[in-house]
């Protein structure tokens, strides 16, 4: 079934070769702002949104701002109710009531996995994480649970194309290995061992097929490796996706090697 919006509510969206379109089919721009502390405040016991409202005034001022895209990292283990607190539904409740305010003041709630459970040795190259619980941040989606996270995510938003999947916040498969992964790509799309990484990890293409076995027709962002700021073997490894509603994420810091190109 499809969703109708109400006249103000944030578009329904839907991609078309490499542009993003409304369901109207005029070209959209996703300029907005991240509001984090989803992904941490529940394990940190700081209970649910730990910097600051979620309420129609704060609603206000992001569009008094001319927000109309805003990002929600998100924790894996408080979803599914493994760890944290608030967890569960009572957590998913709260992520449900944020993004059906945001669609509601014309906003496209962009919804994200960012940390995820998995143990990531202590003695790798770059940010190990000792705690297999999602305290900290991974290299990869782990095989264990994220297929459930989306698949929950998917249920609860499909039907409302307004609403954004951005699967995991920022890859980087090869930083175990000492940056010397030969088959990175083929683990960012596919998943497995991923050398030492340590856990099982699940590829874009095992969360793609989770989402879309849902039902869920929802545009979905996908970052390259190197945190997101590789893009280099997107298109060739790019996860086949029946609706066609793929975006590729970019990140980039001032210490990237994709910094100023």
């Amino acid at each position: 079934p499809t969703t109708t919006t109400s006249p103000g509510a944030a578009p329904a969206l839907r991609v078309s070769g490499n542009r993003l379109l409304t369901s109207s089919g005029q070209a959209y721009r996703l300029l907005g702002v991240n509001r984090s502390s989803g992904e941490f405040a529940c394990v940190q016991g700081k209970g649910m949104w730990d910097s600051g409202p979620v309420d129609q005034a704060s609603v206000d001022a992001m569009k008094a701002w001319n927000v109309h895209a805003v990002r929600i990292p998100l924790n894996e283990d408080c979803w599914l109710g493994t760890y944290g607190t608030p967890s569960g539904a009572t957590y998913q409740q709260a992520v449900k009531d944020y993004v059906d305010l945001l669609v509601a003041n014309g906003i496209n709630p962009i919804v994200e996995m960012h940390w995820n459970h998995g143990l990531y040795p202590e003695n790798t190259t770059v940010g190990a994480c000792a705690d297999a619980n999602a305290t900290c941040q991974k290299p990869m989606p782990d095989a264990q649970y994220a297929p459930q996270f989306w698949t929950g995510v998917a249920t609860m938003f499909k039907g409302n194309d307004a609403v954004v999947f951005d699967l995991f916040n920022e890859p980087y498969p090869d930083a175990p290995n000492g940056w010397g992964l030969e088959a990175t790509w083929t683990c960012w799309r596919d998943g497995g061992s991923c050398g030492d990484l340590g856990y099982q990890a699940a590829g874009m293409q095992s969360l793609v097929d989770a989402v879309r076995a849902t039902g869920a027709t929802n545009v979905i962002m996908l970052g390259g490796v190197e945190w997101s700021n590789d893009l280099s073997q997107w298109l060739a490894y790019r996860p086949t996706d029946p609706t066609g509603n793929l975006m590729a994420a970019w990140h980039v810091y001032n210490f990237n090697a994709c910094s100023s190109s």
